[in-house]
């Protein structure tokens, strides 16, 4: 497997995500699999949360309340939280 990193611009709230692929990804051959951090899906989306209001959560209960599904990173082997979220566009 080859993996690839594509720079793009600073990716901001409210921005098309399917603009920034067509805009950075002009041929993608074929059977290749594209991967998009969940950050940048949640960041067009415009689902962030304030600095300020963040200090009043926990980082792991906010991500609790947007997953469908989660393993506490206490029974994960690396101590990290995986989750499965649904996205719609």
């Amino acid at each position: 497997m080859i993996v690839t990193p594509i720079k793009t611009n600073l990716i901001k709230k409210d921005d098309n995500l399917f603009g920034v692929i067509s805009k950075n990804i002009k041929n993608l051959p074929e059977r290749s699999v594209l991967a998009i951090a969940a950050k940048i899906v949640s960041i067009c989306q415009g689902r962030l949360i304030e600095k300020k209001k963040a200090k009043n959560l926990e980082k792991n209960e906010l991500i609790k309340r947007e997953a469908d599904y989660y393993i506490d990173p206490a029974k994960s082997k690396y101590g990290v939280m995986c989750t499965k979220i649904s996205f719609s566009f």
